[in-house]
């Protein structure tokens, strides 16, 4: 299965495909349209598929150093209180 897709100017794209190919023959019936509206649906797919995973990310990333920070300012009280014991 072979797509071509080849950008004339900045809003033209030509999409060729072989019609007699099974796989590609789907697209024998597709109206400008339908390719429109297929490649949108699939852009939006992968964008909200990015934007999740970046916002997973993002809030994981918090966490961790929300945690970090927290584990670093108890060892360093931890680390205080054992020397003023100490004195």
């Amino acid at each position: 299965m072979t797509i071509k897709v080849t950008q004339e100017n900045e809003k033209t794209f030509t999409i060729e495909w072989d019609a007699n190919d099974p796989g590609e023959s789907i697209f024998n019936s597709f109206t400008e349209q339908d390719f429109i509206d297929v490649l949108q649906y699939y852009c939006e797919q992968e964008l909200s598929k990015l934007e999740y995973t970046e916002g997973t990310s993002k809030k994981l990333r918090e966490t961790y150093y929300n945690t970090q920070s927290e584990n670093q300012e108890d060892e360093y009280s931890y680390y205080h209180k054992e020397n003023n014991e100490a004195q």
